[in-house]
């Protein structure tokens, strides 16, 4: 219940709360049919804003989206700011104080994605100054990856089509869906790492990808809790690239060293800090 205080009267405005598989909650406003005068006292305020109704029947719901860290990435040295939404990517180019009388920035790029659910992770990479950036996203149940052409207020994004089926080829146990609940590129972008939702064959399993072939290097699985399914949260990479953390919805966390990984590893434990 939120209440509505209006001098010494507090108006109640239940809203209902509900959820679905894209972990987006979905707020709306239940009041019952309210009697009102001709000044329209005891009306029960709309604390969404949706709209004036706060009714059932007539108000509008609003969706919230997913929210986790990493809703926003910068990529420094290509002063890009990207911006996850629902179900949309915004870029934003940070101009210089040579660029412009006080600098400022200017929105260069709209993504809209179609997709089963909302976006609930998002990921960029930044290499050198002569490749391309690279941008990751899943909405939980495709994994989409993109290269990020060009530079400045000039972006190009070129959709990777070859991503799921290249990757999901070298899975003995893949049925044939990629779904990502973390996402997370090495500091020169090198390698791409997927933590596959639990409905995905391997799930919950961390995967280490050579963007340049899209080859599968390794294979980590983080200790599961026996009274949990685990769902890996976050995904970190040391600013050296040597070590690899972990998060799960359980609040366990793993630590891998990446520098020893042999390749096409099947299945590595990673220790969890005492």
């Amino acid at each position: 219940m939120l209440a509505h205080r209006k001098g010494t009267v507090t108006l109640i405005c239940p809203v209902l709360v509900s959820g679905g598989l894209d972990l987006a909650p979905v707020l709306t406003p239940a009041a019952p049919v309210q009697k009102t005068d001709a000044h329209g006292a005891g009306a029960v305020a709309n604390l969404l804003k949706t709209s004036k109704a706060a009714t059932w029947a007539e108000s509008w719901h609003r969706r919230l989206p997913y929210t986790r860290r990493g809703e926003m990435s910068v990529l420094r040295k290509r002063g890009w700011v990207v911006c996850r939404r629902e179900q949309a990517v915004g870029i934003w180019y940070l101009k210089t104080v040579s660029e412009g009388e006080e600098g400022g920035w200017e929105k260069v790029l709209e993504m809209e994605l179609a997709g089963k659910g909302n976006l609930v992770c998002i990921a960029v990479g930044e290499p050198g100054d002569s490749q391309p950036a690279w941008l990751a996203v899943s909405d939980g149940g495709e994994v989409k990856l993109w290269q990020l052409l060009g530079e400045k207020e000039d972006i190009r994004p070129k959709r990777v089509k070859s991503f799921i089926p290249t990757v999901v080829e070298q899975l003995a146990d893949s049925e044939g869906t990629l779904g990502a609940s973390a996402l997370a590129f090495t500091p020169s972008a090198s390698h791409l790492l997927v933590a596959t939702t639990p409905s995905c064959q391997p799930g919950s399993t961390i995967l280490f990808l050579d963007v340049a072939d899209l080859s599968v290097v390794a294979r980590l699985t983080p200790p599961k809790s026996a009274n949990a399914e685990s769902w890996i949260s976050e995904i970190v990479v040391s600013s050296d690239g040597h070590y690899c953390a972990s998060l799960d919805v359980t609040g366990r966390i793993n630590i891998c060293d990446s520098t020893h990984l042999p390749p096409h590893l099947p299945s590595a434990a990673c220790h969890r800090p005492r």
